[in-house]
């Protein structure tokens, strides 16, 4: 069997070689992202994380919309309530009395 007996100049070589890896491993990073490209990443993605969050609320309202949707599509209280204290609706059968300083007269729909 051969062996291989490593030489000075080889050691030289080696070393050198391995000095020049080194500092590219070093040099290559900073010089590819540079601190400004970094702290530019960090402000990207802080913005990321807010878009985020107002997605994760927008979607938490949709999904009440859509409750208060499908209650007001299966329940007919629910309908008649709203029509009564939200937009003053009555019944075809009702009458109201406006009891008050101007109106003294009975109101029919």
């Amino acid at each position: 069997m051969l062996k291989l007996i490593p030489t000075r100049q080889s050691w030289i070589f080696y070393g050198i070689f391995s000095v020049c890896i080194f500092i590219a491993a070093l040099y290559l990073p900073y010089r590819l992202f540079d601190i400004d490209e970094i702290d530019h990443l960090a402000q990207l993605e802080k913005q990321v994380n807010e878009i985020q969050l107002v997605i994760d609320r927008v979607i938490l309202k949709n999904r009440m919309y859509l409750h208060e949707i499908k209650q007001l599509r299966d329940h007919h209280q629910a309908v008649l309530k709203i029509a009564r204290t939200e937009l003053g609706m009555i019944r075809n059968d009702e009458v109201i009395f406006w009891i008050g300083e101007n109106n003294t007269e009975k109101i029919k729909p």
